[in-house]
């Protein structure tokens, strides 16, 4: 994630809560930690209409290029891929753990006044009775569990993607992410400071991270989420063990991955039904 650093406004000690930094770590973290406070930060450090008009341009050309009408959206968020390819016409259904997110998502299908169905689901678990021309995992929606319940997750939207369909898997680029990993940061976003701690664990292939917030008010909030950073052979053989096959493996939503490209931040596998 590329932030800008700033110098914070200085203020009294009695005018905020003492901060509590919570380094506890939360098996199910993930369920909130991508809520209304990182949304916030996403909004201020990668959301840029640029960023997100290209993650659009690559979707709309292989849907185009596949002659794909039906999709399926894990792990949704507010519906930031969700409502533009609502309003561009396709059969669209967005599903998320989150309880927040899924009213965020309703509330940006209704405002556009586009059509999609929206669930409040465990992936894991789906169990919507018809299959689509494309699932996708954006964002890095994919890597919060074991390696056989990431496994399980896989299994159960090839399960609702049609034979000879396709998935697009948007994750971290595991070396590039190892090559510039940076322990903590912090940041100001419009009078909220953001303090980003993170461990990590080569042998285990793991990536911690703590995110605590100080809100104008004084509030602190505290959140966690573990990452599984798959490399591209362990990505190829977890796709294979559930039913797809990698087709290609571009980066930043743009270049083809070549052996020695450290250089992408994000990955999308690219991955046929079989």
């Amino acid at each position: 994630m590329s932030t800008t650093m700033r110098t914070p406004t200085p203020v009294r000690a009695a005018e905020v809560q003492q901060p509590t930094l919570n380094f506890e770590v939360q098996p199910d973290g993930y369920r909130t930690y991508f809520e209304d406070d990182y949304w916030r930060l996403s909004d201020f450090s990668c959301s840029s209409a640029g960023v997100i008009d290209s993650e659009l341009s690559f979707l709309s050309g292989n849907l185009e290029s596949w002659q794909a009408r039906s999709v399926l959206d894990v792990g949704c968020g507010r519906g930031r891929h969700l409502v533009p390819l609502a309003l561009a016409g396709y059969d669209i259904v967005g599903v998320d753990v989150s309880v927040r997110n899924v009213e965020l998502a309703e509330h940006a299908v209704k405002e556009h006044k586009a059509f999609a169905q929206v669930l409040h689901t465990d992936a894991r678990e789906l169990s919507l009775g018809r299959t689509f021309d494309l699932a996708l995992f954006m964002l890095t929606s994919f890597g919060y569990h074991s390696d056989a319940e990431n496994l399980r997750l896989l299994q159960s939207v090839r399960a609702h993607v049609r034979t000879g369909g396709h998935v697009i898997l948007d994750q971290p680029h595991r070396e590039q992410m190892i090559s510039g990993f940076l322990n903590r940061s912090w940041v100001e976003v419009g009078g909220h400071y953001y303090l980003m701690h993170y461990s990590l664990d080569l042998h285990a292939g793991v990536r911690d991270g703590w995110l605590t917030v100080w809100n104008p008010g004084g509030e602190v909030r505290n959140y966690f989420h573990r990452l599984r950073l798959y490399t591209s052979t362990e990505m190829r053989q977890i796709l294979e063990a559930s039913g797809f096959e990698i087709e290609a493996v571009v980066g930043d939503f743009t270049n083809p991955l070549t052996r020695s490209d450290t250089s992408s931040r994000r990955l999308q596998y690219i991955a046929r039904a079989v």
